[in-house]
């Protein structure tokens, strides 16, 4: 009978490892802000200190790959920065809509948001919230919402348990 050697698959470990640096830094990085991660706005367009307090925004918007959220990913803490506001900064109408929240929370659908339109959601039950945009389907986005005071580390798998389809 003929012995095989396992001899490790180099380009998927490199490919591993990638993933692995970019997880850590991508951790940090929200670590270090606070647990969000919010781009300056274009000039010209609101700031931080137009919003409510207490909140983040998020912008849709168009860039070189399409239309996406900018960022499409945020942690928040309840109490601290637990609203959001998403701002469509884009030449077309977009919707934030959620696809899965966890058990206890409200679903939430801005409706048509047209150019220059505002929505703002306040998350209440920690968890993870993804949505997308029911007239551009690639555009997706995920709010990881921690308890106030907890010593929480933000999850980026998906554990909802509410789902809409």
């Amino acid at each position: 009978m003929p012995v095989y050697e396992a001899k490790p698959n180099v380009s998927v470990l490199i490919s591993l490892i990638v993933v692995g640096v970019v997880l850590v830094v991508g951790v940090g990085v929200i670590l270090a802000t606070g647990g969000t991660i919010s781009p300056s706005p274009p000039s010209g367009q609101s700031s931080a200190s137009s919003l409510p307090p207490h909140s983040v925004e998020v912008t849709m918007q168009g860039d070189g790959n399409g239309q996406n959220y900018h960022p499409a990913l945020i942690v928040v803490v309840i109490g601290v920065n637990n609203t959001v506001v998403w701002d469509n900064n884009d030449n077309v109408a977009h919707t934030v809509t959620a696809r899965s929240v966890p058990n206890g929370a409200t679903m939430f659908n801005s409706g048509n948001l047209n150019p220059g339109q505002t929505f703002e959601y306040t998350f209440t039950v920690p968890g993870n919230y993804t949505y997308y945009c029911e007239y551009h389907p690639w555009m997706v986005g995920k709010v990881v919402v921690l308890a106030s005071g907890s010593n929480q580390q933000p999850s980026t798998g998906t554990t909802s348990n509410s789902t809409t389809s």
